[in-house]
C-alpha cells in the first residue's frame, strides 16, 4: 500500500471509529508501528487529527484548512464520478464558473467534449488543466490563498461582473445539521457567494462524507440549491427534494 493511500485509510478508519489505537492501524493496515506512527506525526502535522494515548482521534471539524497537497490526492476515484456526473449539466456554448477545491478538479477532464465553453475559476491547478485541453478560461486573479492555491479577495470578485454565468460548480467544507453549506476559509467563501449570485444556477458537488459537518462560515442554505451532485442520499432531516437530486453511477 502506498504512504498517501495508507494515510487516507487511516483517515477513513478514524472517521469510522472516532478514535483508534496505533496497534489497532498496525494491525489493520499489515504496516509496523513505527510506520504507523511516523504517517500519525505528519498527518497531525497537517492538522488533520490528533494524537493522544497511543492513537489518534479525528481533528476538531471546521478549525483548520487542509493542505492542498493531501487534499488532491484523497478520495480520487470518487472525485472522478461526481464531477462524471456534475459534466451532465453543462452544454456547448455554456459559461461556467468552477471553483478551486480540488474536488473540481476532475472536472477538465470531464468537459474535454463539449464545445465552445468558457470557464472562468480562481483555481490555479484547474486553470492550468482546462488551458491544457483546450477550454477557454479565466483565472480570476487576486490574493493567492496559500493552502488552497487558488485566488480570492475583491479582484477576484469584481471579474464575475464581466460575464453572464450559466452555471456555478462549487464544493466546500461540508453541510451543517441545519442545512447550510459551510466552509473553513472565509475569502473563497465570499468569492463563492459572489459567483452564486451572479449565475443562473447552483450546482454543489459533494461527496456522502461532508453531511453534517459543521465550520465557521455559512456560504448558502441547501435548499437555495438548483442541484446538489453527491454519492448517496442526503440525511433525511436534510429535506433536499429528490427532483434536484442528482446521484453519481457507483
Amino acid at each position: 500500500m502506498l504512504k498517501n493511500e495508507r494515510q487516507e485509510r487511516i483517515l477513513e478508519l478514524i472517521d469510522e471509529h472516532r478514535y483508534v489505537t496505533a496497534q489497532q492501524l498496525s494491525r489493520l493496515l499489515y504496516v509496523s508501528l513505527p510506520t504507523v506512527r511516523r504517517d500519525l506525526a505528519e498527518l497531525q502535522q497537517q492538522g488533520l487529527i490528533l494524537r493522544n494515548h497511543g492513537g489518534a482521534k479525528k481533528a476538531e471539524e471546521g478549525t483548520v484548512e487542509i493542505p492542498l497537497s493531501f487534499r488532491n490526492s484523497y478520495k480520487q476515484k470518487e472525485k472522478k464520478r461526481l464531477c462524471r456526473a456534475a459534466a451532465t449539466l453543462v452544454k456547448d456554448g455554456d459559461t461556467l464558473f468552477i471553483d478551486g477545491s480540488t474536488t473540481l478538479l476532475p472536472m477538465a477532464d470531464c468537459l474535454a467534449d463539449r464545445r465552445n465553453l468558457t470557464v472562468i475559476t480562481n483555481g490555479i491547478p484547474l486553470a492550468m488543466l482546462l488551458n491544457n485541453r483546450h477550454i477557454r478560461t479565466y483565472c480570476t486573479g487576486g490574493e493567492l490563498q496559500e493552502a488552497s492555491v487558488a485566488m480570492a479577495g475583491r479582484y477576484a470578485e469584481e471579474l464575475l461582473a464581466y460575464f453572464n454565468v450559466d452555471t456555478v460548480f462549487f464544493s466546500a467544507y461540508g453541510i451543517n445539521d441545519r442545512g447550510y453549506i459551510v466552509d473553513t476559509a472565509l475569502p473563497e467563501m465570499q468569492l463563492c457567494c459572489a459567483a452564486i449570485h451572479a449565475a443562473k444556477q447552483a450546482v454543489f458537488v459533494c461527496d456522502g462524507g461532508k453531511f453534517c459537518r459543521t465550520a465557521p462560515h455559512n456560504i448558502l442554505p441547501l435548499q437555495q440549491l438548483d442541484r446538489l451532485v453527491t454519492n448517496t442520499q442526503p440525511p433525511k432531516a436534510l429535506h433536499f427534494p429528490p427532483a434536484r437530486l442528482l446521484l453519481t453511477d457507483e
